[in-house]
């Protein structure tokens, strides 16, 4: 970073400034301070009020250190004895008087403002302190390195809650929400019904009936659908058309209600294969149990989870009890944070 031209005083100074602020500023921004305040320390420049204040703000004590020194150099300059020649003054008129190709030399007009660039400053503050701090001429990009530092911050000085993934959690299927629909499905006809009794009175031993046995084997059951009452009709107005939701939801109610009374303290997971409607009413039905709930995953592999309600003290307190590790939260302490 050293100047061709630049003295060794010069960038010993200017070395001190880049050291006491590299951590606080960008490169473009920290290089132009550092020359301004070379200049304004050494050769008496000025610059708009807005930059001599960050300058003496970000000098940190450097330049009474610079003015002292430049005291002790004087004082050993003065005790060195020189020998000075003198000149007697000469009585003609200069040469460059009486040439009539003079040229006068005028002061130029007016002041020259330096124009610095305009710099977003971002803090991150936590109960009034600064944990973290960034300067950019974009916007975002001074918030995403303030942001970054902050979560720095707090690597070091917090635990970390960290998510795992959901495969030690509980899971709640289709299957099982409606296994006694499907139980009573499956013995629709058993050994005592009427018409299980007759066929085997005409021949029947079993399979497909039929002159080649080609007939259906397993009786035809209904399968509701959520939400779908038929062609241009709501399930509001069709008659009967809200049986399979009130069903479903009776199914969900009883099932978080069994997870209630077990007292897990984990969190109950309803899988994918459940539609956004039936996700909804589970949702619905979570709230009016106080139960949390959240969605996660994309599209096909979307699934709901349901937990109970607890603050972070809370949070913190449950997983620190279950050893620092549970089926969904793993805590980590102080210095295991690694900002990306």
């Amino acid at each position: 970073m050293r100047d061709e031209f630049e003295s060794s005083r010069e960038w010993k100074l200017r070395k001190k400034f880049l050291d006491a602020n590299v951590s606080s500023l960008t490169q473009d921004r920290l290089i132009c301070l550092s020359k301004c305040f070379i200049n304004s320390a050494m050769y008496g420049c000025s610059y708009p009020t807005a930059v001599m204040k960050e300058i003496e703000m970000r000098s940190c004590g450097l330049l009474e250190e610079y003015q002292e020194e430049a005291k002790e150099d004087k004082k050993a300059a003065a005790k060195k004895s020189y020998a000075v020649s003198f000149v007697k003054a000469s009585d003609g008129k200069s040469e460059l008087e009486s040439d009539p190709c003079q040229m006068n030399l005028d002061p130029g007009g007016g002041n020259h403002t330096l124009h610095s660039p305009t710099f977003v400053t971002c803090k991150v503050r936590l109960e009034g302190k600064v944990i973290g701090e960034a300067e950019d001429s974009n916007t975002k990009a001074a918030k995403s390195e303030a942001a970054r530092r902050a979560l720095e911050y707090l690597g070091r000085h917090c635990w970390l809650l960290k998510l795992k993934g959901v495969d030690g959690t509980s899971t709640v299927s289709k299957t099982e929400l409606f296994r006694e629909i499907q139980q009573r499905t499956d013995d629709a006809i058993g050994e005592t019904n009427l018409g299980n009794r007759m066929l085997r009175k005409m021949g029947w031993s079993g399979g497909g009936v039929g002159k080649d046995g080609a007939g259906i084997v397993e009786p035809v059951a209904a399968h509701g659908v959520l939400g779908r009452a038929g062609l241009g009709l709501s399930s509001s107005s069709a008659p009967g058309a809200g049986f399979e939701e009130r069903q479903f939801r009776q199914k969900v109610r009883t099932a978080l209600r069994q997870y209630i009374e077990r007292g897990d303290q984990e969190d109950l997971r309803f899988s994918p294969e459940f539609s956004k409607e039936e996700r909804k009413i589970i949702h619905q039905e979570a709230s009016k149990l106080h139960l949390r709930t959240s969605s996660r995953g994309k599209q096909a592999d979307r699934f709901l989870t349901v937990g109970h309600k607890r603050s972070s003290q809370q949070l913190l307190q449950h997983i620190s009890e279950c050893g620092g590790e549970t089926n969904s939260h793993v805590l980590l302490p102080p210095g295991s944070y690694q900002a990306n």
